[in-house]
């Protein structure tokens, strides 16, 4: 064989060489890709157990609250049952109620007014006669 041949051969084996570390380094950086993965899902899988029991403890305080709820408009219906019937004057009766009580007020006040309007004028008069 010629030294061009086995030069040729040489470069072809290092250049496999090299790939072959590139692809070994390659490698090792998936390995570590992946044992990094396997970390986060263990991770991930305790978290998602805890969620699932956070998940449970809010159901279930979720059916207390339910249940309270549930107790505590039974006790609404009730109190509302019994309060009594309202039987008392209705607005517009109370409204007729208060105009005649105002008409009944101005039929003393109206001559009232008037009569305390007519002293007050003659006291003036008579304060300046003397004055």
């Amino acid at each position: 064989m010629s030294e061009e041949r086995f030069d040729r051969i040489e470069r072809r084996l290092d250049r496999l060489e090299s790939g072959q570390n590139e692809l070994r380094a390659d490698v090792t950086g998936l390995k570590t890709d992946v044992a990094g993965l396997t970390a986060d899902v263990k991770v991930l899988k305790n978290d998602v157990a805890d969620l699932k029991v956070d998940v449970r403890r809010l159901d279930g305080r979720i059916d207390d609250v339910d249940r309270h709820m549930h107790v505590l408009h039974e006790d609404v219906i009730a109190h509302i049952a019994a309060i009594p019937e309202y039987t008392g004057p209705t607005k517009a009766e109370m409204e007729h109620g208060f105009a005649e009580l105002r008409e009944m007020i101005d039929r003393r006040m109206v001559p009232l007014e008037a009569t305390v309007r007519q002293h007050s004028l003659d006291i003036e008069r008579l304060k300046q006669t003397r004055g």
